[in-house]
């Protein structure tokens, strides 16, 4: 937690800068009713899976807590359709089923050559003759049918590298070999490791072979890229970067899947800014439907922003706790953003105890002790996800369950 000793609401009357021990406040009346609120971007089934997550935490604590639904996606979220304003929407990916993990592989594996083409098209600082080891890695990847790399031959593709590395070293001397801006080592391991596994993927398609997972991908390409720069540190740490510095210009073309990818979180975040009194109206109308019991509210993302402003607007008074988690509210406060809460405007005194949990890796969570002091306390969790996972992955956290059940007992 963030922030000095402080006075909190509802009988707390002190917080430290650990929710370690949380369990050692003095907590409020014993609650029995957990009122779940998703985030954005969620419908049917995945909100049916997080029930499904929450419903085996409460079940395993045995505290005999209820659990209350609040499923707003499908009636206060944003408008299915939004295909006749997107530009060329069909030609660019539109309403192409593809898992998003897949998205990145379904590009290269229809041009492999598209990251080359990048770094080509690219303006990039020249590096000295010291620090390019360009030749070096060429070399090494040429060497690579000799090699029976092991994942290759368990997967029986190794006998598909000889034509998959001719493929690519053809492209990398058209593209990059006489390329004025230097390419720095790692950039160039990790293009030769993927376009090698998407030529060798290619050709296994042509013979029929069944395609591994993806999972099984990222291991050949980490095999590949392993022996590229046979134990370089510094070039793998280049190598793990150039993906983030690519992804602009290598999805340019698929307008339509982008916006089919993004279009629930980010439309539900625009419809609640501008028709949120709707969402605010029905979790107030959930609360409302067990008025003689203490609730906490547990809420992610957009949720902990509408719940937030239900607290505001509607001043329920059977809430025992707000826990949010993944939420923009603190930065939407600043920000001036809060429709029931203009920047500056006090919290009012009928606000419950406020928890709120945070990820660092998470660049959607924001702590919100240090916008309004002594009202909440923040805590910081760590999913080991990486920023794109992150988000989603406080359900699955152990350390947020841990401090969640310390209060609810």
């Amino acid at each position: 937690m963030h922030g000095k000793a402080c006075r909190l609401p509802h009988g707390f009357l002190s917080c430290s800068r650990n929710l370690n021990n949380v369990s050692q406040t003095r907590s409020v009346t014993v609650t029995k009713k957990l009122l779940f609120v998703h985030g954005t971007g969620v419908r049917r089934a995945g909100y049916d899976e997080s029930i499904a997550k929450i419903r085996r935490r409460l079940e395993q604590s045995g505290h005999g807590i209820e659990l209350v639904e609040c499923f707003w996606g499908e009636t206060h979220g944003a408008e299915a359709d939004v295909s006749r304003s997107i530009p060329r929407y069909g030609a660019t990916g539109g309403r192409n089923v593809v898992a998003d993990d897949e998205f990145r592989w379904t590009v290269l594996l229809y041009d492999p050559t598209v990251e080359m083409h990048q770094l080509a098209l690219s303006k990039r600082t020249p590096l000295g003759n010291s620090q390019d080891g360009r030749e070096g890695i060429r070399l090494r990847h040429l060497s690579l049918p000799a090699q029976a790399l092991p994942s290759f031959v368990e997967d029986g593709l190794d006998q598909l590298l000889a034509g998959a590395v001719d493929s690519v070293q053809a492209d990398y001397s058209r593209l990059l070999r006489g390329d004025s801006n230097a390419l720095a080592p790692g950039d160039l391991a990790t293009v030769l490791a993927r376009a090698t596994v998407a030529r060798v993927l290619r050709l296994a398609d042509g013979h029929d072979r069944p395609a591994p997972t993806l999972e099984r991908r990222n291991e050949l390409i980490e095999a590949v890229n392993a022996h590229l720069v046979e134990g370089n540190r510094g070039a793998m740490a280049g190598a793990l970067s150039l993906a983030a510095r690519l992804a602009g210009p290598l999805l340019a073309g698929y307008r339509g899947k982008l916006t089919d990818m993004v279009r629930d979180a980010f439309g539900d975040i625009l419809r609640y800014q501008a028709r949120g009194a709707a969402l605010r109206r029905l979790i107030a109308d959930q609360l409302a439907a067990v008025p003689n019991d203490q609730v906490v509210i547990l809420a992610h993302s957009l949720g902990g922003i509408a719940s937030l402003e239900t607290l505001v607007e509607h001043r329920p008074g059977n809430v025992a706790a707000l826990i949010t988690f993944g939420s923009q509210a603190p930065l939407l406060y600043e920000l001036g953003a809060l429709a029931t809460l203009p920047n500056g405007k006090l919290l009012p005194a009928t606000m419950p105890y406020w928890l709120n949990f945070y990820d660092l890796d998470d660049p959607l969570s924001y702590v919100a002790n240090p916008v309004f002091p002594g009202q909440v306390s923040d805590y910081q969790v760590n999913s080991g996800s990486d920023f794109l996972g992150a988000h989603s992955a406080y359900l699955d956290s152990d350390q947020m369950w841990t401090q969640i059940f310390a209060y609810l007992k």
